[in-house]
This record gives structure tokens, C-alpha cells and sequence, in this order.
């Protein structure tokens, strides 16, 4: 029922937490907190954060600390991108 009310969302599962995100039309979204409520589940609505990733100008530089961050960040096998 609160799929309907979402249309075709987008779902990533959050095994760790038991939980969900969807991905909903702004239209939608009161909709779709209305029928969870309906269903005792609670939703919470996320601002629309855009892409994370980010190219550092070029008058910035990198420290080490910062360059080894990023390097074992980059060839982690974890999840990247945004959904």
C-alpha cells in the first residue's frame, strides 16, 4: 500500500539498521508519510543532498594525511555513488 502511494520508488536497504530509503517524488511524499503513519511505520524526509562527489579547486592542495585518506577510500570495496 505505501508503494502505491510512491509510485515506482527507488529502495535501498540499510541492513545494518533495519531500515530503508526511498527515493519518492517530492509530490509524493506526503502521501507516502501519511500511509506509513496509517501503519504505525515511521518516515523521515531527507533534503535532496545531490551528488556527494566534489572536485577540489585547483589553488587547493592535499597533505599526505589527506592524500592516504583518500586512497584508502578509492580502493575500498564498499558502496560509492548516491543513490
Amino acid at each position: 500500500m505505501i508503494k502505491q502511494q510512491a509510485g515506482d520508488p527507488t529502495v535501498a536497504r540499510l541492513s545494518l539498521t533495519k531500515s530503508e530509503v526511498w527515493s519518492v517524488p517530492p509530490a509524493k511524499v506526503d502521501a507516502v508519510k501519511n500511509a506509513a503513519a496509517r501503519h504505525g511505520i515511521g518516515v523521515q524526509a531527507l533534503p535532496r543532498i545531490g551528488t556527494m562527489s566534489r572536485v577540489m579547486p585547483p589553488h587547493m592542495t592535499s597533505d599526505d594525511e589527506h592524500k592516504a585518506m583518500m586512497a584508502q577510500a578509492k580502493s575500498s570495496r564498499a558502496p560509492s555513488g548516491s543513490a
